[in-house]
């Protein structure tokens, strides 16, 4: 891509190929940078007509991933949120086995809880609809997540060692 051309949409997405918001965060910073030094080196009559749309969006972009940035890494006490890499419906269920089973103990609602603490397979924030998620339709025969005999299992385990 050459510096002088600037088009938002084309940085989009060609953001949108980095996994990492950090790399993301650099991308768009350079980008910026090219930009200013592009528009410096220019004769300009009205300096905020054709280039004030793409660093603008740039600015807010490069502001909106600060921010997502900033929530995914915000420490929860002196904690950060755990990556839980199963689905929401499995989350929910393996915290409700270990309350059950009083390996744990919850205050408050546990999709509340999830929203807190966990980050969902994506590392973005669990959202409001984390209750309808839990009660949707991968479910097998028995109520339960697919996936559910793992988590079962593991907490049997985890059960059976600490009652020795």
């Amino acid at each position: 891509m050459s510096t002088t051309e600037f088009d938002f949409d084309i940085d989009l997405r060609e953001s949108e190929k980095l996994s990492n918001l950090s790399d993301k965060l650099e991308f768009f910073k350079k980008r910026l940078h090219e930009y200013e030094r592009n528009r410096a080196g220019q004769t300009v009559i009205n300096p905020m007509l054709p280039f004030e749309p793409y660093h603008k969006k740039v600015s807010l972009e490069i502001a909106y991933i600060k921010k997502n940035i900033d929530e995914k890494t915000a420490p929860i006490g002196n904690a950060e949120k755990i990556w839980w890499k199963g689905t929401g419906r499995q989350l929910g269920y393996l915290i409700e086995e270990l309350e059950r089973h009083k390996l744990i103990e919850i205050n408050g609602e546990i999709n509340k809880v999830i929203k807190e603490h966990f980050l969902d397979q994506k590392r973005n924030p669990f959202s409001d609809s984390i209750k309808q998620n839990r009660n949707g339709s991968a479910i097998n025969s028995n109520n339960k997540p697919k996936g559910s005999e793992k988590i079962d299992e593991l907490v049997s385990s985890t059960k059976s060692q600490l009652d020795e």
